[in-house]
């Protein structure tokens, strides 16, 4: 007697719920497009809303338009600020980029004594580590915490 091949199904039941392969894509990225609008895109566009209005504490808001950055452009502080920002982004940013690319190069050299050098390079990851743990233990402790 022979056996007869079965069929396996080979659809799952996802795919089976929501239809083509490219639903089924947009499903498993909805929860970061959610993150994304949530805390990303609503607080943006909130903020370029706000931004066309005088908008005080007390009191009611009332829409002026464009003339929060009128004011910005003839501001000298403003100028100031983004000339430094420029300045800091074209200089120092390139600088902390080529220092610490040396220094990963280092950290993986087959040098002699580098054990010390990977030691003392690691040392403030687990110091900052074991003070905030001491700080919590500190915190928490039943006889002079503040919080219990």
């Amino acid at each position: 007697m022979g056996t007869m091949a079965s069929t396996v199904n080979s659809t799952t039941p996802i795919r089976k719920r929501f239809g083509n392969r490219q639903n089924v894509g947009l499903l498993y990225i909805l929860p970061s497009v959610l993150f994304v609008s949530v805390f990303f895109i609503i607080p943006l566009g909130m903020t370029a809303w706000m931004s066309l209005h005088d908008w005080p504490l007390m009191g009611s808001k009332s829409f002026i338009g464009m003339a929060n950055y009128t004011k910005l452009i003839g501001d000298e502080q403003f100028w100031a600020s983004l000339w430094f920002t420029t300045k800091y982004t074209l200089l120092v940013t390139p600088l902390i980029f080529v220092l610490a690319f040396i220094l990963a190069l280092l950290v993986k050299l087959p040098l002699k004594g580098i054990g010390f050098f990977r030691t003392v390079f690691f040392l403030p990851v687990v110091i900052g580590l074991s003070v905030s743990s001491f700080i919590w233990v500190w915190l928490l402790n039943d006889r002079v915490g503040i919080i219990n």
